[in-house]
């Protein structure tokens, strides 16, 4: 999804969305995209991937298994979640289970092409609180701490 000249700027926009769940990486997973998830492991802030394709898979050090709407992760077993790409036709059910498997108080950080409304929106009924949104060219990060009552 992105270019690699665009990695470095999402990178710090992601991480500051991630708070202090940046300094959880191992804690911490990047679902959609191998180049932003290499990237974030590379600078520390994350340490696996998930739902990426099997040929980039094999340059990522740790993987999920699983789909990107269903994850092969125990419910609330995360401090943070990056996902990539949460459109389309699945992208209700994909943010419901990235926020299914991060614990109450962690972020779930959405990272996406799309109209910054849209991506509130998605953020919004997927029950997140404390919505925050960044941009980094077309590129929209926007994060929410995952309820207690979820």
């Amino acid at each position: 999804m992105f270019d690699s000249w665009l990695r470095s700027p999402v990178v710090a926009v992601v991480r500051e969305a991630l708070g202090p769940a940046a300094h959880q990486a191992e804690r911490v997973i990047v679902v959609g995209d191998a180049g932003l998830a290499k990237a974030l492991i590379a600078a520390g802030h994350a340490s696996r991937a998930a739902a990426v394709s099997a040929r980039a898979a094999k340059h990522l050090p740790a993987l999920v298994a699983g789909t990107a709407t269903a994850l092969d992760l125990t419910t609330h077993s995360l401090a943070a979640l990056v996902g990539v790409g949460a459109g389309g036709a699945d992208g209700t059910a994909q943010v419901a289970e990235w926020v299914r498997t991060v614990a109450p108080g962690g972020r779930v950080v959405l990272v996406d092409r799309c109209a910054p409304a849209l991506a509130s929106k998605r953020a919004l009924c997927a029950g997140l609180g404390e919505i925050e949104q960044r941009v980094s060219g077309r590129t929209v990060v926007t994060s929410g701490v995952v309820p207690a009552s979820l």
